[in-house]
């Protein structure tokens, strides 16, 4: 487990002064690095043995949503690991200690030179302290999302998504999506499954689906595969 503090800075903010869905991810991508780091088995590490944790799931929860200025302490926990797969949760807290934000990701270790998935081994699955799984209501982990919707101009793929493994940030995902969304919409719970790596240069083209409160971005290639769906459900 591993917890810091931060205060929520106007770089952080969307144009309601609320905590932007970006910030919040590297919020969370923060926690877990560090988490990593503070356990020995980091970025250095990793890169060391050709190993990268890759995102294949988030499922993120407002109970409020942190504003501008606000104090919060952030937690990451890892509470299971099995075969290749790591289990963590988030949380965001306010200064009186109330969640704001429950989150869950699953996380896949991978072998970057082999290209596959990398059952997690002793040396790391050790080094990490664990805690209780968070409770909150967990929906499935395959987002699936309506065929049909609108399919929106397509778009290349730059330099600044990328990150360290060479391919677009998770978080980038969630940017792009982010940018379809009805205006006053409301975020009460977001999921997002990664299915394919997006690289520098790769094409992408949105579909948007709205099926009752929940309002879906598909990011697939110029072939209909999918690289991501994201989904948003109304609060």
């Amino acid at each position: 487990m591993y917890k810091f503090d931060s205060i929520i800075k106007y770089s952080e903010i969307d144009n309601a002064s609320r905590v932007s869905m970006s910030a919040l991810i590297n919020y969370f991508q923060d926690a877990a690095t560090l988490d990593g780091e503070s356990c020995g088995i980091g970025l250095k590490y990793l890169t060391e043995h050709h190993l990268a944790w890759l995102l294949s799931y988030w499922q993120i929860v407002f109970d409020k949503v942190p504003m501008y200025n606000q104090h919060v302490e952030i937690e990451t926990i890892p509470f299971e690991m099995k075969g290749p797969f790591g289990h963590r949760n988030f949380l965001i807290r306010d200064e009186q200690g109330e969640i704001l934000v429950r989150a869950y990701s699953l996380w896949t270790l991978t072998d970057m030179a082999a290209g596959r998935a990398f059952r997690v081994n002793s040396d790391i699955a050790d080094a990490y302290i664990y805690g209780p799984k968070v409770e909150m209501d967990y929906e499935p982990r395959k987002v699936k999302i309506p065929e049909g919707g609108e399919k929106m101009d397509s778009f290349r793929v730059g330099l600044h998504m990328l990150d360290t493994n060479q391919h677009v940030n998770n978080a980038q995902y969630i940017n792009i999506a982010q940018n379809y969304l009805p205006k006053g919409f409301e975020i009460g719970q977001m999921r997002v499954e990664y299915k394919a790596q997006a690289k520098f240069g790769d094409v992408m083209v949105p579909r948007l689906v709205e099926y009752g409160d929940r309002y879906a971005i598909v990011l697939e290639d110029e072939n209909g595969s999918e690289y991501a769906a994201v989904e948003f459900l109304r609060k």
